[in-house]
Formats: C-alpha cells, structure tokens, sequence
C-alpha cells in the first residue's frame, strides 16, 4: 500500500476479512463503517491525490526567436496500475484537458494552449498506467503571446495542468485538475548577427563640439534585414541615441532628449560585412543646457532596431555600444551663442475662418472680463483652476464660460471652477510671446514658444547650449520681466514654435 491512500488499502483488503461468528460479523460492521468513511470521496476536493505526479519539462533557455517545447509528464508513482481517462485523441497522442500558459515575471499571463477553446472536439482517451510508467504530453510555445506578437528577451514562468478522470481500483473515480510545479524560463538574444560600435575622440576642449558615430554591421555570414526609425529625406538613421554619463553613471546628456526628427519606418539589407551608420554631436550641454565642466566623462551608442535573418521570427532588440572615456579640458569656452542675424518665426497660422492663433483668440474672449485673466489648467482631480490677477469666483467662471466659445461647452461647462493668484495677464503674456518670436525665433537650438497656462508664464524650449544662451541674452535687451520666461532645456520637437 506504500505510495496509495489509506482508504484504497482498506477497501481492497475488505472484501478478504474473515468473519467466522458474530464477532466476524460486528467486526466486520465495525470495519465497513471504518471504510465508508475512508473511502467515501471528499466533494470539498480537501483530501490529496497520491497515485499521479505531475512534473513540467521545459528548457531553462532559449535564444530569441526559438520556439519552446513544452512537455508535462504524468507518473503513476503508486503500486498498482492507475486508469487515467483524459479528452484527447490515442490517435494522434493528444491530451485535450492539459493546458500550458507562459506569463510574465511579474505574474501577467500572455499565452495559454487552450485560448482558442477548441477542445470540445477532442475524443475520450483511456490509458492505464503502471507502477512507475509515465504519460507525455507535449506541446510548443511558438514565442508569441496570445495576439501573435513576439516576445521580447526576459525571464517567464511557464505553468502546466492537466485535467483527468483517475480509476485506481477504487470504488468511485475522481476528476481531477493536477497542477505542475510552474518553471522558469529565460528568453536570451542569442548569437547576434549585428555588432555596434562608437566612435569619438578622447578628449576635447571645453566648449568644443564632440563628433559622434554609431556604426551598425552585419558581422554574420548572411544577409540581414534590419528595421528602423529614419529620416525620409535623408535615409539617416533616426531610431539611435549617444548618451553622456559621468564616470559613476550619471546621465548628463542624451541625444534624443535634445533632437527630434520625424522619423518613418525604414528597411534595409546588410550583407556580410555591410554597415549603417549614424551621426551626432555633443554641444556639451548638460542637462540644464548649460556648459559642462571639465572633466571625465562616458559616452555610449545605442541602437533600437528590428532584426530579421530568415527565422520564423523578426527580433526587437536595443543594442549598446561599450562605454569611451571622453575627458574635457579646461580651456576658454568656443560656444557660439548667438546668431548675427536671426531669421524670426513666421507667424502662426490661424484656423480656418480666425484671424488669430488660438492665444490670440483666448486673450480677445477674456479682455474685457473684470479679474485678469492669466490662463487656466485642469488638476488631477478635474478642477479647473483659472489664474487671476484679482480672483474672483463668480468672473472665474464668466471667463470659462467666454472660452466656450474656443474649446467647446463640452470641454468646459461641467467642470469645476477655482480662481487662483495669477502674476501677469494673458493679453500681457500673448504680445510678449509675439516679441518673443520675432527676437529668438531663428536662433539655434531654440525649438518652441508658448504660453504656460500651468505657470502662467511663457515657456521657450531650448535644446543646446548657444540656444540657452541666445535667449538669456536676447531677454537682457528686451522689457520683458526675466522672471515672466522659463527656459526649458532638453526639449526634444521638431524646430519651429507652438500655436
């Protein structure tokens, strides 16, 4: 009886008890109430099943790109012959009521054998199982989750259950759902058939702009079909970055906080051998976009790309330069702040049937509400909050209620209003964006012009260092308030300036 429950034991012995005379008898009733109760089957599901094991066999890795074989193996680990009846098919050696799901190290399910329930069709299958004989079950994930998207590099936890009807020489059969020890499994890249590498100088001048090159090539013995982020008029790539870190791993600089192309999506082939490559430079603006001391510094490449080598699967994969020291040198500076002529912003354009940029609308609809109007922004709890130079709660809402008119009755009337402490007029705000315009609009590495309603300030985006230092010394000589303008460094859109 080792290895089988108590209950099995009793009931299979019963029927051999001797019964000679009334003892036999009142032991026998005795035994049989013993029996009953032990054998009697459990509807809460509490007592355990001992005859099956159930053990999940899988890889503990793969390469990206692979499918993984996934194998449940159901043991009889009793003494006697066990009668499994499973849905599935004995022809084709198919278990219809095992189910195998693969989920996210975070516990999040994204693919399971079963998500397309077709397992109604299955036959019923019957195997016996002898003492130490083992029932495989197998299966692959085909490394996509439930909607066919590939799956990324990382860990998983793959699970394995298996549903059957189990006849143990026992007086009533038991379904069960056995449920297999969940396994890890780790996605790795594998052999990579694209190599990147950076190159830059070792060491600059303080203030001095540092070349950047990231090179992409096809270091494998085939062609490589490579998708990416690039620029439609040029070809260059788009979807690289160069980072800048201090020695302890502190970001000071990256590339795609400061640049913005529009980039689309573009293929190429490389041979054996082949490259792409990108460029960049470093203005060596912090992230203030201020100039950066001397010193040592790391700089890195990074790719994001689509990889496709003829697999049944493309791989997304960012790829990572190694890091190069880069020290500067205490020198004079040899930034270029401010262009000799700049070249302003044209005007916005208006809607269609307006004579004024949605500003320019805002400011004529509250001029002649009482209070001062300065801008309004939504919170996180939906109140509208609407700065004033004098608030007050009843033109507050007047002032909504005028903006109506420009953003829709939908958008405003069932919000809640609160008039908050405002600094400076929005009228006030719009001439000054306008001057603004004209004054800082062309010079380099300034990329927006607006109006913060949050702040009610005006807000120039800048993205290198010349173009901080152009507007600090553009504001110097204009009578606009100094502290009526941020400057937002690391603004990462496309040149020109916010309707």
């Amino acid at each position: 009886m080792d290895g089988l429950p108590i209950r099995w034991g009793i009931c299979r012995h019963l029927r051999r008890w001797p019964a000679p005379g009334w003892i036999c008898l009142a032991g026998l009733i005795l035994v049989a109430a013993l029996s009953f109760a032990a054998c009697s089957s459990d509807d809460s599901g509490e007592q355990e099943f001992e005859a099956i094991s159930l053990s999940l066999q899988i890889p503990p890795s793969v390469a990206l790109g692979e499918t993984v074989p996934l194998t449940l193996i159901a043991k009889n680990v009793s003494d006697v012959p066990v009668e499994l009846q499973l849905e599935g098919s004995e022809e084709y050696d198919f278990a219809g009521a095992a189910d195998f799901v693969v989920e996210t190290s975070d516990g999040v399910q994204i693919w399971g054998c079963c998500d397309d329930g077709e397992l109604s069709e299955a036959d019923l299958s019957i195997k016996t199982l002898n003492p130490g004989e083992e029932l495989n079950i197998e299966d692959e994930w085909p490394y996509t989750d439930s909607e066919g998207t590939p799956a990324h590099v990382g860990s998983y936890v793959v699970r394995g259950s298996l549903l059957v009807t189990v006849d143990a020489n026992t007086p009533r059969e038991r379904e069960l759902m056995l449920e297999a020890e969940p396994v890890s499994l780790e996605i790795e890249l594998g052999v990579q058939p694209i190599a990147v590498s950076l190159q830059a100088p070792s060491s600059v001048r303080s203030g001095d702009a540092v070349p950047l090159e990231l090179t992409a090539r096809n270091v494998s013995e085939s062609p490589v079909e490579l998708s990416f982020g690039g620029d439609a008029q040029t070809g260059s790539v788009t979807s690289g970055d160069f980072v800048v870190t201090t020695p302890d791993g502190a970001q000071v600089w990256r590339w795609s906080g400061r640049a913005f192309v529009a980039g689309v999506e573009m293929e190429r082939t490389l041979d054996s051998g082949e490259e792409l490559v990108m460029e960049g430079e470093w203005d060596q603006a912090d992230a203030q976009c201020d100039l950066a001391s001397a010193g040592s510094y790391l700089v890195r490449g990074v790719l994001d790309v689509t990889i496709d080598i003829g697999t049944s699967h493309e791989r997304k994969v960012t790829l990572q330069t190694e890091s190069l020291p880069l020290e500067i040198e205490p020198g004079q500076p040899s930034v270029q702040t401010v262009s000799p002529s700049p070249t302003a912003w044209p005007s916005p354009v208006p809607h269609q049937g307006q004579t004024l940029d949605s500003d320019g609308r805002e400011a004529e609809a509250t001029a002649g509400i009482p209070g001062g109007f300065g801008g309004m922004f939504p919170d996180e709890n939906g109140v509208l909050n609407v700065y004033m130079l004098d608030p007050d709660q009843d033109q507050a809402e007047a002032m909504v209620n005028a903006l109506e008119s420009i953003y829709g009755a939908d958008e405003l009337s069932n919000a809640e209003v609160r008039p908050i402490q405002g600094t400076y007029d929005f009228s006030q705000l719009y001439e000054w964006k306008n001057v603004l315009r004209r004054e800082v609009g062309g010079l380099p590495g300034v990329a927006t012009l607006d109006i913060d309603d949050y702040n009610n300030r005006l807000e120039v985006g800048v993205s290198t260092v010349a173009g901080k230092r152009g507007v600090e010394e553009r504001l110097a000589g204009l009578d606009i308030p100094r502290e009526a303008v941020v400057i937002a460094c690391g603004v990462a859109e496309a040149l020109g300036q916010s309707d």
